[in-house]
């Protein structure tokens, strides 16, 4: 039996303190009372030959989406 948090998108249990980053460039951090979630700020892409590029593969916050412009 682990002590710390059930994170049923990876259906395991992370120590509290602890974190991991989901799928969807969601941090999940333990904490005794209550997980806190952090995600990406919300960006809107409206400035011709640019486009939003993140990486999924890299942990929270480098996963976030950044403006690259041609």
């Amino acid at each position: 039996h682990k002590e710390g948090c059930y994170i049923e998108d990876i259906n395991d249990v992370i120590p509290y303190g602890g974190n991991v980053t989901l799928g969807d460039c969601t941090q999940v951090v333990c904490g005794k009372e209550l997980l806190n979630y952090f995600s990406c700020s919300a960006q809107a892409n409206t400035i011709p030959n640019c486009k939003l590029v993140g990486d999924l593969s890299k942990p929270y916050p480098e996963c976030c989406p950044v403006l690259q412009c041609a």
